[in-house]
């Protein structure tokens, strides 16, 4: 009869242990799947929060100084993750191209070449004293990185 008992206690240990197991596996499990969830969460704001600076400007009418702020942004993009121009254009990088008709197509030069040479910023008045106007025709976004890659003014 000892034996018995003594069995039973060694059973009903040895079950507790593996539901207590099994308990801590699903827990385990469960939080880390709230976490990876927490983090992608937080890494589609980071880039809907990015893009927004870029995309506010699709479809609008602006003016150089607008473009000029626009290409530093980008500028900052770059140079935070220490890109060049050979890395534009591709569906799988960060670098941002701003792409103006009519002006140096590099953001680099469009913004030199304004801080430098006072005539070209007179070519941007028009007859009637205003600035003239371009418009945003594109943004476009990566379907890799889901972030803004290029802006087109006309």
């Amino acid at each position: 009869m000892e034996n018995a008992t003594k069995a039973l206690i060694m059973a009903a240990t040895v079950l507790i242990s593996v539901v207590i197991m099994s308990l801590g596996t699903y827990l385990f499990i469960s939080f880390s799947n709230y976490s990876s969830e927490v983090d992608e969460d937080v890494r589609t704001n980071q880039i809907a929060q990015f893009n927004s600076q870029f995309l506010k400007y699709q479809g609008q009418e602006v003016t150089i100084y607008d473009i000029l702020t626009v290409a530093n942004l980008a500028k900052e993009n770059n140079d935070n993750y220490d890109l060049k121009v050979s890395d534009a254009n591709k569906k799988n990088t960060l670098y941002i191209t701003i792409d103006v008709q009519g002006l140096n197509s590099h953001f680099e030069n469009v913004a030199n070449d304004f801080s430098k040479d006072k005539t070209k910023m007179e070519n941007e008045i028009d007859s009637n004293g205003n600035l003239k106007k371009y418009t945003c025709t594109d943004v476009l976004v990566s379907d890799v990185t889901r972030r803004v890659y290029k802006l087109i003014f006309k």
